[in-house]
């Protein structure tokens, strides 16, 4: 008989509700006895549970709030339980993982960046004596993608390039619902995507080029409803494991795209070439303000009180 398990989530904002609705399904996981939904907006973790009762009719379903930038404190909270699910913004994913040592937990997210996925690994002897497990990169990209990729490299005998195609169509009516700009999942992550050199992955290094530029616009045509889109250069992490593990197998390049609908991404990059995006303060008369915190801010009043029912689709193709 498989035992039942305790699961802390971390976060509440876009997407790590959604790992909890499915964390509390009956049927979906029926191995979750309980869940803790911690966010350091009380308030936003408070949301989410409640979201997720309408999935169960057994498991015990509470909330919290916590400071993951406050390794104590998180260790604290997650004290007696089997798993963590990390789905805070990867800027705090080293304290996470602290803490989750701290406290004796099992640990997994979303995904990060290169740089910090490198600081990951430097858990890896810590996490081996202390008989724990990490798996850094569990969602859609990283996660899902990557566990197709080994299904095609382990299907021939030599490879040469494995290309990482991500598909995503939203239906949502958003000029309806007064919200001048969608925000799929996190606004910081976007916002990092559209500023942060891209990695791609050559004869066993990276090598750096500019996000989303016009002339590396490629055109896929997937299945519906996702249909033709647009795809383009993305930082992502799985450029830089999927290359570095099988490298063995002949390997020597690796690189990731997404669309995004031409409109959005027109006012994505709009934010960005005004310098809406940047994090560093600017002075307004004898005021200082960060644009990206002031951006952050307008765009989340657009979307208080609006009900948002998913409606987008999402494709992964991997081409090896």
């Amino acid at each position: 008989m498989v035992p039942l398990v305790k699961i802390v989530v971390l976060g509440a904002g876009v997407v790590a509700p959604a790992i909890v609705y499915d964390l509390a399904d009956d049927e979906v996981s029926p191995h979750v006895d309980e869940i803790v939904v911690a966010d350091i907006s009380e308030e936003k973790a408070r949301l989410a549970v409640e979201g997720a009762k309408r999935f169960t009719k057994r498991k015990k379903l509470d909330y919290a709030r916590v400071d993951v930038r406050n390794v104590n404190e998180t260790a604290e909270l997650l004290r007696g339980a089997d798993v963590v699910v990390n789905g805070i913004i990867y800027y705090y994913i080293p304290q996470v993982m602290e803490a989750a040592l701290k406290a004796g937990v099992h640990y997994t997210d979303l995904g990060s960046e290169v740089p910090i996925l490198k600081k990951q690994f430097e858990f890896d002897e810590a996490y081996r004596r202390a008989g724990l497990l990490a798996i850094p990169g569990m969602g859609g990209c990283p996660g899902m993608i990557n566990v197709a990729a080994r299904y095609g490299v382990e299907q021939l005998d030599e490879v040469e390039r494995v290309l990482l195609r991500e598909g995503w169509v939203d239906f949502n009516d958003y000029d309806s619902l007064g919200i001048p700009l969608p925000v799929p999942y996190s606004l910081d992550c976007i916002l990092d995507e559209y500023m942060h050199p891209v990695e791609v992955w050559e004869d066993g290094r990276i090598k750096l080029v500019d996000p989303v530029r016009p002339e590396d616009r490629e055109v896929i045509h997937f299945p519906p409803p996702v249909g033709t889109q647009e795809l383009y250069y993305i930082e992502h992490p799985e450029v830089w494991t999927i290359g570095e593990t099988f490298k063995h197998k002949g390997l020597r390049y690796v690189d990731y795209k997404l669309s995004y609908p031409r409109e959005l991404y027109m006012k994505y990059k709009l934010l960005t070439d005004l310098g809406l995006t940047n994090d560093k303060p600017v002075r307004v008369g004898n005021v200082e303000i960060v644009p990206r915190d002031l951006l952050k801010m307008l765009v989340n009043e657009t979307f208080k009180g609006k009900e948002r029912p998913p409606n987008d689709y999402d494709i992964r193709r991997d081409i090896v």
